[in-house]
């Protein structure tokens, strides 16, 4: 979703669709349910192997997506670029998660922020950090762009928009409230 200053606002993993780039073309499939294979958690693919009935979207299962939409942003690549859907399915099952980046591409991925992110794709969702520890460590990692490193702004629906250098999160009332 783009919004009224053309600034790109991540929403909705569970109805996370991915329109492809040409020139780098990377298909990408959704699930019956919603959601693209690459950035879904391990127990949104296989929600019986975690002991669930169905395959809903948690808190949880956003920490893993956001850890990978991280990973893609500061990147790049979308998570598992050089597979095909099925390796990509079989090495999140597996545990296997995408490897850090080294040279230019891996000048954002601080050892904070790597840890952090490897905590977003725990195999076991109760392992995973909230949102807002993971948006914590991103502004504690990104260099400040001006004179005003953070700016915090609460909106009427009593959400919170925090503004750092490129990145801009937007956290409901619902993260806020459970951290």
């Amino acid at each position: 979703m783009i919004n009224r200053d053309s600034h790109a606002c991540i929403a909705d993993f569970g109805l996370l669709m991915i329109v492809p780039d040409r020139a780098s073309f990377i298909s990408t499939i959704s699930c019956l349910e919603g959601g693209t294979i690459r950035w879904m958690s391990p127990e949104l693919l296989d929600p019986g192997r975690f002991g669930l009935e169905d395959s809903r979207p948690t808190k949880e299962s956003d920490s893993y997506a956001l850890g990978m939409v991280v990973y893609e942003v500061l990147s790049r690549r979308a998570p598992f670029a050089g597979d095909n859907h099925a390796i990509a399915i079989q090495k999140i099952m597996n545990g296997e998660r995408p490897g850090r980046p080294r040279g230019r591409r891996g000048a954002w991925f601080t050892d904070a922020l790597w840890e952090m992110l490897e905590l977003c794709w725990k195999p076991q969702p109760h392992d995973r950090p909230s949102l807002k520890a993971l948006i914590q460590c991103l502004e504690d990692t990104m260099p400040p762009t001006s004179t005003t490193n953070k700016d915090v702004v609460t909106g009427a629906d009593d959400s919170t928009v925090t503004n750092h250098g490129t990145f801009q999160f937007h956290l409901g009332p619902s993260y806020r409230a459970s951290g």
